[in-house]
């Protein structure tokens, strides 16, 4: 007796609830005073928790925008300079390409023929002095042989392996090694000495006669040493001072290679 008594009791409770609910869902009835007294501290509440709950949301909403755009920025960058990149190859390379054909274009002279080589080692320490090549004595090459490329005279071989060379620069002149140079003039040829390098210059004294020197005259190689062809270019005058007692021109001349930018050679060897 007492379960059914339970049970009837629990089936009335939940009866109660259902007419109690149907009758709270009605929208054209008025709020009990009980009703308005209870909705509005829940309507405060639920204010109160969803403000921060939507101020949370917009910041991470905001959060994730701003994260998009800087991996965006970045991959824009990251492509920028990966394009930039592949620019300054590409530049090196077309100039690779346009000194590598501006030297095939050295042909024979007398009896000289080029033996084309590239750089493969050259010292920072003696970075005026000497540079090495990757042709040797299995190359024909002998000491001596002259090196140029497609600008001019850049120095001769001194020492060989079978398969590499070194060659000392024309920079590197001293009184102990020195080349006759000529001077074209205006129509004159004047003859001298290029036996020293300062800051970038060669410098050319013990000139045949005192004649005025122009600027940007063309100097090349005398060939009255021996050891250097006769016409290979070696600079442009650009400047003529007297000596401390005023008695003797010096040439100074600013060379037609570029010594800081060597990267294919010519050997000329003889036949």
């Amino acid at each position: 007796m007492k379960k059914r008594k339970y049970i009837f009791l629990i089936v009335i409770i939940i009866v109660f609830f259902l007419i109690v609910f149907l009758f709270a869902f009605k929208s054209d009835r008025k709020l009990t005073y009980v009703e308005s007294f209870i909705k509005e501290p829940i309507v405060y509440i639920q204010k109160g928790i969803q403000v921060p709950i939507s101020f949370f949301k917009d910041k991470l909403s905001t959060l994730k925008t701003n994260n998009k755009l800087l991996n965006d920025l970045a991959k824009y960058k990251k492509t920028d300079m990966n394009n930039s990149i592949l620019k300054m190859n590409l530049k090196e390379k077309n100039k690779e390409i346009s000194e590598l054909k501006d030297l095939l274009g050295i042909k024979k002279i007398d009896n000289y023929e080029p033996v084309y080589a590239n750089i493969v080692n050259r010292n920072i320490g003696l970075w005026y002095q000497t540079l090495t090549i990757d042709k040797g004595s299995d190359s024909l090459l002998k000491e001596n042989d002259l090196v140029i490329n497609e600008d001019g005279l850049i120095g001769k071989i001194t020492k060989l392996t079978k398969n590499t060379s070194n060659v000392k620069l024309l920079t590197s002149v001293n009184n102990m090694f020195q080349v006759g140079v000529l001077i074209n003039n205006e129509g004159d040829e004047v003859f001298g000495i290029l036996n020293d390098y300062k800051n970038g210059l060669f410098i050319v004294r013990g000139l045949s006669y005192n004649k005025e020197i122009k600027k940007d005259s063309l100097v090349t190689t005398s060939g009255l040493d021996k050891s250097f062809l006769k016409g290979i270019n070696v600079g442009k005058v650009y400047e003529v001072k007297k000596d401390e007692y005023d008695l003797e021109q010096i040439v100074y001349v600013k060379p037609c290679v570029n010594y800081n930018n060597i990267n294919y050679i010519a050997v000329m060897r003889s036949k």
